[in-house]
């Protein structure tokens, strides 16, 4: 089971690096290093559950809303201010 998760994170980490470019299940496959018919069964589950868009039945893959809602509800990220800063060092 760890395997197909670590396979699913890849392919969104690979629909992530670029997520306003569809790309074809081979450039996909290809960049997470799989192979084509295994990204397309990973793929059409990732578009089940959100995490992935597809162009029509036979289209382009791009990274989905459930994708960029997780990105949405991140908290910002934490700062030190520049006094807080000179005083730790």
């Amino acid at each position: 089971m760890s395997r197909l998760l670590d396979r699913a994170t890849t392919l969104i980490g690979v629909l992530g690096a670029r997520p306003g470019e569809p790309r074809s299940v081979h450039q996909l496959a290809a960049e997470a290093r799989l192979p084509p018919a295994t990204c397309t069964r990973i793929l059409k589950r990732l578009v089940d559950l959100g995490w992935a868009d597809q162009d029509g039945n036979r289209g382009d893959y791009r990274l989905g809303p459930r994708a960029y809602a997780l990105t949405a509800a991140a908290p910002p990220p934490i700062t030190m201010s520049a006094g807080l800063l000179r005083n730790a060092v």
